[in-house]
């Protein structure tokens, strides 16, 4: 489904102006559906009812986690896409998209019940007499569409040309090297186009582009591990001006994980992770991790100063790279600072923040 609206004049902030939520079957009361509020939506499969019921026996409140929410705010205009993968495998996807961008995620089994039997459909109740709610656009598929489907659609409806040529641009961050000068990105991961984070940087000048390089990545804030970093930040930005080495460089013999009472639960939407790189081989990084005498976090600096080893497809650093080693972390050596004005670190955190209406912040591992 594919839903362009806008929500205004809201009299009651739980307004609910769109829904198709009833009960799958004449035997079945889990309500299943789709509802639209004036601040948030979801969808709800019958796994949703149980976690509810379960939650209202013990007092407590369902957790956002037992279905896909998402939330935007009023007075602005939203173009939301909601898609049921379906693929037979024992655990799928039901994604939302904002703007063309995956933005939330809910991972469900093949047991869910995620339909209406025939002879029991619950039809699309559309308004709200405590909010003005402006419709511009509803598309109604029987069929999954995939992340690039609903890119080209979220392309194409843009209202001019000029509007379809800059989101195309704006979404062009795969790279096609087969391709003529000019024409070698595109918003589309097809044929040879790849996500290559040297050129995606000299394509974004005024961001800095972080790689993470781990053998998985962590599930819990209490799961540390082992990781290199690096960022790129390239030349001619002029929002954020690249500072040259201080702004390109590589961490390597670190670690990272979950933070915060409720990181564990952050991989379906968002994220906030820790990355250290204070290991100095004689005092604990974390009380969770034991000090490693063989395990000491180094850094180099300078963009053309560590190169990808095509064989272990780990960054390494060239002959002529100075590497420091990290001897404590209160001392001055192996840190970096992300602005000018910042305080040299060796011990980050990354934290992305879902109240923001667009969402393009999320990210989903």
């Amino acid at each position: 489904m594919k839903i362009t609206f806008k929500v205004a004049a809201v009299r009651d902030a739980s307004a609910i102006w769109f829904s198709n939520v009833g009960n799958p079957s004449s035997t079945n009361q889990m309500p299943i559906g789709i509802q639209l509020s004036a601040h948030q939506g979801w969808l709800k499969t019958s796994a949703a009812d149980a976690a509810e019921k379960q939650a209202a026996l013990e007092g407590t409140t369902v957790s956002t986690n037992s279905y896909l929410y998402f939330p935007y705010s009023e007075e602005d205009k939203i173009e939301l896409d909601i898609s049921i993968n379906k693929s037979g495998n024992s655990e799928d996807f039901i994604m939302s998209y904002e703007d063309g961008v995956p933005s939330k995620a809910y991972s469900y089994e093949t047991s869910e019940i995620l339909y209406h039997e025939a002879g029991n459909e619950s039809v699309i109740r559309i308004g709200s007499p405590d909010c003005d709610v402006y419709i511009y656009k509803l598309r109604i598929y029987d069929k999954a569409l995939n992340t690039s489907e609903i890119l080209r659609n979220f392309i194409a409806d843009g209202k001019t040309i000029t509007e379809k040529v800059n989101r195309y641009n704006r979404n062009s961050i795969y790279y096609d090297s087969t391709k003529p000068e000019g024409k070698r990105f595109t918003p589309y991961k097809i044929g040879n186009a790849v996500l290559d984070p040297e050129q995606l940087a000299k394509k974004m000048p005024d961001v800095k582009i972080l790689m993470l390089e781990a053998p998985t990545f962590t599930k819990s804030k209490k799961t540390f591990v082992k990781s290199s970093l690096r960022c790129i930040h390239a030349e001619g930005g002029t929002i954020y001006p690249s500072r040259g080495d201080e702004d390109n460089w590589l961490f390597r013999n670190g670690y990272h994980s979950g933070q915060g009472t409720t990181s564990d639960n952050y991989g379906q939407s968002s994220r906030n992770v820790d990355f250290l790189f204070e290991c100095d081989g004689v005092n604990r990084p974390s009380d969770k991790v034991e000090a490693d005498s063989n395990y000491v976090s180094n850094l180099i600096k300078g963009a053309d100063k560590s190169v990808l080893n095509p064989t272990t497809k780990s960054w390494t650093p060239t002959v002529d790279a100075v590497v420091e080693t990290c001897s404590g972390w209160k001392n001055d050596d192996a840190k970096v600072s992300l602005t000018a004005t910042s305080v040299p670190n060796n011990y980050f955190n990354l934290k992305v923040n879902v109240a923001s209406s667009e969402n393009v912040n999320n990210a989903l591992f």
